[in-house]
């Protein structure tokens, strides 16, 4: 109660309620929610991690880009892969605790409506969490390529 979060990448925006505030939330419990959540989330490839919030502009800077660096870097292994020529595509469930009857397929050159997640991500999504948000959708037969309609994905 009390936060909202949206945004992906290097642009998130998170809102703490005066309310919340109020009944004691600090920025220690931001720090405590991340913890708990990439745990619950990733627990499954890792042991062990640390949170930390930087408030320093200077700081902030530098971390943005690094991570800017990194996004980069993602964004290059994608970027010669096309709709035509990737054979498995992603589902995309995450909107539908708001949003429940909403799916996104998500391929190469189409992330999701929301943005967030990508080919890429969806496929590491996958990998880690195979009955998570993010399915394989077979491409299937060319319906009408240039409208990017394929039957396994209509069939989805």
């Amino acid at each position: 109660q009390g936060t909202m979060h949206i945004g992906q990448r290097d642009i998130a925006w998170l809102r703490v309620a005066k309310s919340a505030v109020e009944k004691g939330f600090k920025l220690y419990h931001i720090g405590a929610l991340l913890h708990a959540k990439l745990h619950q989330d990733f627990g499954g490839i890792f042991d062990k991690m640390q949170v930390k919030i930087y408030t320093e502009e200077d700081k902030v800077k530098e971390i943005v880009g690094k991570a800017r660096a990194v996004y980069g870097a993602r964004d290059a292994r994608i970027e010669g892969m096309t709709d035509e020529t990737t054979d498995i595509y992603y589902s995309c469930t995450l909107c539908q605790s708001f949003a429940p009857s909403h799916v996104c397929v998500i391929s190469p050159e189409r992330t999701g409506l929301c943005g967030s997640y990508n080919w890429m991500d969806c496929k590491a999504a996958y990998e880690i969490n195979p009955t998570g948000p993010n399915q394989p959708v077979e491409k299937g037969e060319t319906i009408d390529a240039k409208l990017g309609q394929w039957k396994g994905v209509n069939e989805f």
